[in-house]
């Protein structure tokens, strides 16, 4: 055979296997790369493992972190009668729970247990919420401290959480003949809130709250103004230094 022959069959040899190899390796590109939502790995155009891109599940590009106590109370309404609350704070940038779980126990100078109460709140990404549980009944016996545990199965990613543009134009304190507070809000937003509390914490000159109270607003139209009258009918303390007024929406 010629050598030009042999040139030529060299040649088409190395031209059609470049072309089997950029076939195969394109079909295991394809195969490789190809995005899986299930598979527990980041492939394809995914952001995360099995999230993000074209995958329905959003990444969370942080690890949450657990709620903060900030202070939990006992708050004394009357001879065996009890208020407790307790400021939480969710640090978490995105994340939250729509049902995170808390207990309250109520313990004598003994430690011995009075009660407990335990419910679920929402819990926003980047806000602080005061949990609170009224009239918790020990009948003779005199709590003296409680204990606050929050927990929070399963976290996820909540939108909803901005400020309430609400402003507080009036707020006081009042014996008539037992602790009164009034408190004027007004609805700054340009649409309806819907489904929100506001709570009432009095403190003492050193900033200790001793003293709480919530109401629930189904609705405030856009610049609305309401009335708000707080009370602790069994109750006899001094007037606070100062009243701190929380609202917060209580659904997404």
């Amino acid at each position: 055979m010629k050598l030009w022959a042999l040139k030529r069959q060299a040649v088409g040899l190395s031209i059609f296997s470049v072309v089997v190899l950029s076939v195969v390796g394109y079909g295991l590109y394809s195969v490789l790369s190809k995005t899986s939502c299930t598979d527990g790995k980041q492939n394809g155009d995914e952001k995360g493992p099995d999230c993000g891109g074209s995958c329905p599940t959003t990444c969370l590009i942080e690890k949450p972190k657990p709620p903060r106590l900030l202070w939990s109370r006992v708050f004394t309404v009357a001879d065996g009668l009890y208020d407790v609350g307790a400021l939480v704070e969710n640090i978490n940038l995105y994340t939250g729970s729509s049902r995170a779980q808390y207990e309250f126990k109520l313990y004598d100078q003994n430690n011995v247990l009075l009660g407990k109460r335990t419910g679920t709140v929402l819990l926003f990404p980047r806000q602080k919420i005061f949990v609170y549980e009224p009239q918790l009944v020990t009948n003779t016996k005199r709590a003296t401290r409680v204990e606050f545990t929050i927990d929070v199965p399963e976290w996820e990613r909540i939108e909803g959480g901005d400020a309430i543009e609400m402003s507080v134009l009036k707020k006081s304190f009042t014996f008539d003949p037992y602790p009164i507070v009034h408190v004027s809000l007004l609805n700054q937003a340009i649409f309806v809130e819907s489904n929100f509390e506001v709570d009432v914490l009095l403190e003492r000159a050193d900033g200790t709250v001793y003293a709480a109270s919530r109401t629930n607003i189904e609705q405030m139209r856009d610049h609305e103004q309401k009335d708000l009258v707080f009370t602790w009918p069994q109750s006899i303390f001094d007037a606070p230094a100062n009243i701190v007024v929380l609202y917060r929406r209580t659904s997404r």
